[in-house]
C-alpha cells in the first residue's frame, strides 16, 4: 500500500513541470527539488524496509537474503536517483526545447520503472517465503 500512496505525488510533480517555463522567474525550482529530493528520501525508506523483509522472510542462503538482496535493492533506488536528476535537468534547463522536455519525462518514467521493478520483485521473493 505505500508504494501505491507514494504514486500519488507523481501528480502534483508532472503538474509543475507541464507549467514550468524556463527561465521565466523564480517558479518556486527550490521548493520542488527539496520535495523531489523528500520523495526520494522516502523511496529510500521503503527499500530499506523491503531489504529487512528479504531478509527475515525469504528463503535462500544468508548472503543471498542479507547481502545480494539489499544490494540489488540500493543500486535500484541508486539508479533511480540518477534517473530523476537527468530528468530534472533535461525538464528545467533554460535553454532546453519541448523535446528534451520529453526526455526529462522519459527519464523519471525509467526510474519510477526501476524502482518499482525491483522492490515489486524483493516483496513478491519475500511472500514466496
Amino acid at each position: 500500500m505505500l508504494h501505491i500512496a507514494m504514486l500519488l505525488p507523481i501528480l502534483w510533480f508532472v503538474d509543475y513541470f507541464q507549467h514550468f517555463v524556463p527561465g521565466a522567474g523564480p517558479q518556486g525550482g527550490e521548493a520542488v527539488f527539496a520535495l523531489m529530493l523528500a520523495y526520494i528520501f522516502g523511496f529510500g525508506i521503503l527499500s530499506v524496509v523491503n531489504a529487512l523483509l528479504l531478509a527475515f522472510k525469504a528463503t535462500g542462503t544468508l548472503t543471498q537474503r542479507a547481502v545480494l538482496w539489499p544490494l540489488y535493492l540500493l543500486g535500484a533506488w541508486s539508479a533511480a536517483i540518477g534517473l530523476v536528476l537527468i530528468g530534472a535537468e533535461l525538464g528545467t534547463a533554460v535553454e532546453s526545447d519541448a523535446v528534451e522536455r520529453w526526455g526529462g519525462v522519459v527519464c523519471s518514467v525509467a526510474a519510477l520503472a526501476v524502482y518499482y521493478g525491483a522492490n515489486l520483485a524483493a516483496l513478491r521473493r519475500a511472500r514466496q517465503g
